[in-house]
């Protein structure tokens, strides 16, 4: 009996043993190791303006990041329902609300003219995760713990292929993407920026310092509409001329969105949300001169405003004792992107996407490729190191025997 449990906990340390080296060394044996175009500052005599000829009437308020309560809740979805977040988000009067599951597409509204299927891809509890917008189908594998740069490119690079398009997923939060990181990845056009657990400014900035190019959106990222203070508080603005997939994912790649977070007071009621669901903010007007001075109004009272530059430098910042909607700024030679945050006077805040630097003729996006030598260098390492591991464990059972 002892000899027969003997070779049961043998077999399970083998086969933990078996999983624990295959998920260490899945990073290196799996993905091949990229090499990435250096840092490159938006430059050229043209200036990209996202909210050129955007209609003042047709912003509208969205959110691409919400979890309902699969598998038995251990997605950590909690009471939430599709129907209940679907329901939730209407009554707050947003024009579109995915349900965003962990690689799963919910399809609760899929017959909506305003429906776009979504999910939040990563298994990783450090959080290396993506919002999949416009999801065609859902790439199923993730490293399951540590990430390499190589592996978290090889990930953008298959989720892309099936989505209209789709954002690094709150990149500050437990420092998922570094500043490093963040200026070497390619193949994104979005970040998500505010996310009610952590905002993202300093990665959003590395981002755009080094000529990575990607939008802003805000999601609540909500896992219990229990808590009223978790949702309704990070908002994506976008300017469409209608809500369909098609016009949506149009605005999220020219940029014409904003980020916005409404004031709410702490422990506020969903009833209040639901009150003051027709209240946003916007750009009523923003133009861009070949000069590069830029000039934009806003529908309501600003009480403060921040210009925001090259490597997140602060390049004005003013407190308003009187009322205004209108402002002015104007690039100079060293500056490469503008970007502006504004608090308004009854508490709610904004946030544009940059206005930069180009050639004028097309929009640079920074490129990744496989480093072919590097990658069969690291693989016949790692296959070295596990085939020796083999090798001796088998000789010491030999030896035991003996």
């Amino acid at each position: 009996m002892m000899k027969w449990l003997k070779g049961i906990f043998r077999f399970i340390g083998y086969l933990l043993l078996t999983v624990i080296l295959y998920v260490l060394l899945i990073p290196f044996l799996w993905s091949p190791i990229y090499k990435f175009d250096p840092p490159k500052p938006f430059s050229g005599s043209h200036f990209y303006n996202p909210y050129k000829n955007i209609d003042s009437t047709k912003w509208f308020k969205a959110n691409f990041h919400a979890h309902a309560n699969v598998l038995g809740g251990v997605t950590n979805g909690r009471v939430n329902t599709p129907e209940k977040i679907v329901n939730a988000y209407a009554q707050m009067g947003y024009k579109v609300h995915s349900v965003s599951n962990y690689m799963n597409i919910n399809e609760l509204e899929k017959d909506s003219a305003n429906f776009i299927p979504s999910y939040e891809h990563g298994y990783s509890p450090f959080k290396h995760h993506q919002v999949v917008i416009g999801a065609k189908k859902v790439f199923a594998f993730d490293f399951p713990l540590f990430q390499t740069l190589s592996n978290k490119q090889y990930i953008i690079n298959h989720i892309k292929e099936g989505a209209d398009i789709f954002a690094i997923a709150h990149p500050e939060f437990e420092n998922s993407y570094d500043s490093v990181e963040i200026t070497k990845l390619t193949g994104f056009r979005l970040m998500e920026v505010l996310n009610q657990r952590k905002n993202s400014f300093d990665r959003w900035d590395d981002a755009l310092s080094a000529g990575n190019l990607c939008f802003i959106i805000g999601d609540d990222d909500v896992h219990d509409l229990y808590h009223h203070q978790d949702y309704g508080v990070s908002v994506t603005l976008i300017n469409a001329p209608v809500v369909t997939r098609e016009e949506v994912i149009k605005a999220l790649k020219e940029g014409r969105t904003a980020g916005y977070e409404p004031w709410f007071p702490i422990g506020d009621s969903f009833e209040r949300k639901v009150k003051d669901k027709d209240r946003i903010a916007c750009f009523n007007s923003f133009t861009v001169s070949k000069d590069g001075s830029i000039e934009f109004t806003v529908n309501k009272a600003v009480r403060h405003w921040k210009v925001i530059g090259q490597a997140g430098a602060i390049l004005h910042e003013a407190e308003l004792d009187s009322i205004q909607t209108k402002f002015t700024w104007k690039f100079t030679p060293k500056d490469t992107y503008i970007r502006f945050n504004i608090d308004f006077q009854d508490g709610d805040r904004m946030y544009s996407n940059p206005v930069f630097r180009y050639d004028g003729k097309a929009i640079y996006f920074r490129t990744s490729q496989i480093d072919w030598l590097k990658t069969m260098l690291y693989r016949g390492i790692v296959w070295l190191i596990l085939l020796a591991g083999i090798y001796l464990f088998f000789r010491k059972r030999k030896n035991k025997k003996q």
